[in-house]
């Protein structure tokens, strides 16, 4: 129960015609909750389109990306604000994860290009893009603020910041092993790869 949450059910997305789809959340070491997901035209279908964050420090106000109020439930017309134009596709292939300075980092797989990570810098006041290597499908961080990341194959790369290359720390490219996904201890110290 949380005595925050109030008595009355409100929701966070929703438009007539569209699908608010993949919620993701994250939460930083203060316990603010971060909310990114995509918007689909109707209700099916493979493609799907202007990406949202969203954050809440308290459960009942919330923030766009750029830490201005914003209303519930959130329509499409509010999303779109990753630094991608209203019409780019994206399919549901990537995840979130946040750092401990509280960066939220969405990896993406747009439908035109190949998979990348975004970023708010705090410095630029913008969203920053850097390639996903190997078109990695998961991304983390450890207890050290280290970034991982995840491809096919299976192959597992880390880098220690936005600013320094990835290193490819174990690759066995040759198997079939497909979409590895990362469970972390509570720690951060460990993480089971799957």
């Amino acid at each position: 129960y949380d005595p925050l949450a109030g008595d009355t059910a409100i929701a966070l997305a929703g438009e007539e015609g569209w699908t608010s789809y993949h919620p993701r959340i994250v939460f930083d070491q203060s316990n603010k909750m971060y909310i990114n997901w995509f918007w689909r035209f109707g209700t099916a279908g493979a493609k799907l389109f202007r990406p949202c964050l969203i954050s809440t420090d308290d459960r009942v106000t919330f923030n766009d990306s750029l830490d201005n109020p914003i209303r519930l439930p959130v329509q499409p017309e509010d999303c779109g604000n990753l630094g991608d134009s209203d019409g780019q596709g994206f399919y549901s292939v990537g995840n979130t994860a946040i750092n401990s300075s509280g960066e939220v980092h969405i990896l993406l797989s747009p439908d035109d290009r190949g998979r990348e990570i975004v970023y708010f810098d705090s410095v630029s006041g913008g969203w920053e893009r850097m390639d996903s290597p190997y078109g990695a499908t998961e991304i983390f961080f450890d207890a050290q603020d280290r970034m991982w990341a995840l491809a096919s194959g299976i192959r597992i790369l880390m880098r220690a910041s936005n600013t320094t290359p990835w290193s490819l720390i174990y690759d066995d490219s040759a198997s079939n092993n497909c979409f590895p996904k990362a469970t972390l201890t509570k720690d951060g110290k460990v993480a089971f790869i799957h």
